[in-house]
C-alpha cells in the first residue's frame, strides 16, 4: 500500500503541487472570512474552511520535502524556533490536561493551523516565490466584501453601537473577532501607499486603508480601539526617533504597568459610569477605565482572577490546551461574578451558551498562563517578541525603499494583535490563526533569500 501511494505521487505529484498551490490554498483563503459555524450535537465544524484545511493538511505533509525544510533558514529561524517550542510545550501538557478529549482536540487543530498556514506559506514561497501580500490578498477582498456586508445592516439601525456587536454575523461571531481581522490588514495596507508609484494604486491603498479605518470605528470595539492606537503610537517611535527593540520593550512594559495601575488605583476612586455598547464613540472610551459597573470589563477581571487562581493550583503544566472554558467556573466566586457569569460550560438544552457569556479567558497572556502554565507564557511572549524583533530588524536592515514600509507594517500588525491579545484570545479562531501565523511567517522573509 504505502510503494502504491509512492508510485501514485510520483506520477501525479506535478498535478497535485499545482492544484494544492494554485487552486486549493486560494479557494481556503477566500473561504475563511465567509465561513459560517454548524453545531453538529455537542461539536462545531466551520464550514467550508475547516474541511478545505484538512484536505490541505494532507497534501502538503504528501509534497512537501521535509529533508529540505530540515535544513532551511525559515525554520532555524529564532521565530520558527519559538513556535515549535510553543507547540512542542502545548503536546508535553496534554497528558497533563484535565480534560485529555478536549486537549488533544485543541492541540491538533493547532498543529494544523501551524502547519497549514505558516509552513504551507513556506511552501508556496519556495516552490511558486508567492509574495506574503498575494498570499493574503485572497483573504483581504472577502473581509472587504463582509465589511459592506456588516454596513448596511448597521446602517439600518443608524451604526447605533449596541447593534456592532452582530453586524457581521455570521461570518464573524462577534464584532471583537472581527475588528481584530481588520487591524492585522490596517497598517500593512498602509505601508503600501509608501511603496506603489502607480497613482492608480496609491488611491486604491488609501481607498483600503480608509475602509479598514472605518470599519474598526464602527466595530465599537474598544480592544481594537487600543491595540491599533497603542501600535500607532509605537509605530511612530520606531519611524521618528529609530527606536531599537530592546527600547521599546521597556516602554511596553511601562505603558502595561501604568495601566495597570489606572485600573486598579485611580479608577475605581472616580465615579466613572459610562458603559460599552451605550452612547456614542466617547462613552465607549469612558467605559474602558470603569471597571465598577461596566459589566463587560467586570467579567473580564472575573476571568483573569479565575486564570490567576487556576496558575496558582498548576504553575508548571497548567490544566491543559483549550481547557479554560470548561476549567475557569469552579474558580469564580460570587462576589466577583457578573450577569454574563455562567457556571457550566453550556446551556442547559446543551447548546453553547449566547456570544459573550462563558466560554474563554478573554486574555492571549491568562489563557497561556491558565493552560500551559508559566513555561507556556513565556514561550508565547518569546514567540511575539522574536517576532517583532525580527520585522524590525527588516526595518532598519532593509536596503529597498519597498521593502522597508511593509515590513514596518507587517511589524505593527504583530504589535497590533500582541496589544489586542491583552483582552480578547482569538488565535484558536482560523479567522485570526491564519493572520497570525501568515504574518509571524512573512515580517522577515523580505530580508531573506534562503529560504
Amino acid at each position: 500500500m504505502r510503494f502504491e501511494v509512492k508510485a501514485f505521487l510520483v506520477k501525479h505529484r506535478k498535478q497535485l503541487h499545482s492544484f494544492l498551490v494554485r487552486w486549493l490554498f486560494p479557494i481556503l483563503l477566500f473561504s475563511i472570512p465567509l465561513s459560517i459555524s454548524r453545531d453538529f450535537g455537542v461539536h462545531q465544524i466551520n464550514l467550508p474552511s475547516e474541511p478545505l484545511i484538512v484536505i490541505a493538511s494532507i497534501l502538503l505533509f504528501l509534497l512537501i520535502d521535509f529533508r529540505e525544510l530540515a535544513h532551511s533558514s525559515f525554520i532555524r529561524h529564532p521565530i520558527s524556533i519559538f513556535a515549535i517550542m510553543y507547540l512542542g510545550w502545548m503536546t508535553f501538557t496534554v497528558p497533563f490536561s484535565s480534560d485529555f478529549m478536549v486537549s488533544t482536540k485543541y492541540l491538533i487543530v493547532t498543529l494544523a493551523y501551524w502547519w497549514v498556514f505558516y509552513i504551507g506559506f513556506w511552501y508556496c514561497k519556495k516552490t511558486e516565490d508567492i509574495q506574503v501580500e498575494k498570499w493574503l490578498r485572497p483573504y483581504l477582498i472577502m473581509l472587504l466584501g463582509v465589511i459592506f456586508y456588516s454596513w448596511y445592516h448597521h446602517a439600518q439601525y443608524g451604526f447605533r453601537v449596541d447593534v456592532s456587536v452582530m453586524t457581521a454575523r455570521p461570518f464573524y461571531s462577534d464584532h471583537a473577532l472581527f475588528s481584530a481581522a481588520m487591524s492585522f490588514f490596517l497598517f500593512p495596507v498602509m505601508s503600501k501607499i509608501w511603496v506603489v508609484k502607480k497613482p492608480g494604486l496609491k488611491v486604491i491603498c488609501m481607498g483600503i486603508s480608509l475602509i479598514l479605518l472605518l470599519g474598526i470605528y464602527w466595530s465599537y470595539s474598544r480592544a481594537a480601539w487600543l491595540s491599533v492606537f497603542g501600535a500607532s503610537f509605537f509605530g511612530g517611535l520606531i519611524y521618528l526617533f529609530r527606536m531599537r527593540f530592546w527600547h521599546l520593550a521597556l516602554a511596553s512594559l511601562m505603558l502595561v504597568s501604568a495601566g495597570v495601575y489606572t485600573v486598579t488605583k485611580w479608577a475605581p476612586s472616580f465615579e466613572i459610569t459610562a458603559v460599552s455598547k451605550q452612547g456614542g464613540w466617547q462613552n465607549q472610551l469612558k467605559s474602558i477605565v470603569n471597571v465598577t459597573t461596566d459589566v463587560s470589563n467586570l467579567e473580564r477581571l472575573n476571568r483573569y482572577r479565575c486564570a490567576w487562581r487556576m496558575f496558582l493550583d498548576r504553575p508548571i503544566m497548567g490544566f491543559g490546551p483549550g481547557t479554560f472554558a470548561e476549567a475557569y467556573l469552579p474558580y469564580q466566586k460570587p462576589e466577583e461574578m457578573t450577569r454574563l457569569s455562567v457556571t457550566s460550560a453550556r446551556a442547559p438544552d446543551g447548546s453553547l451558551h449566547p456570544s459573550g457569556h462563558g466560554g474563554g479567558a478573554h486574555s492571549e497572556y491568562f489563557k497561556a498562563l491558565s493552560e500551559l502554565g508559566l513555561m507556556g507564557l513565556l514561550i508565547w511572549l518569546g514567540l511575539l517578541g522574536v517576532s517583532v524583533h525580527a520585522g524590525m530588524q527588516v526595518y532598519f536592515e532593509s536596503s529597498k525603499r519597498n521593502e522597508s514600509p511593509l515590513a514596518l507594517g507587517m511589524t505593527l500588525a504583530i504589535i497590533c494583535y500582541g496589544i489586542l491579545g491583552l483582552f480578547n484570545d482569538f488565535c484558536h479562531s482560523e479567522k485570526i490563526s491564519m493572520l497570525f501565523w501568515t504574518f509571524l511567517a512573512g515580517a522577515w522573509l523580505k530580508n531573506h533569500s534562503d529560504l
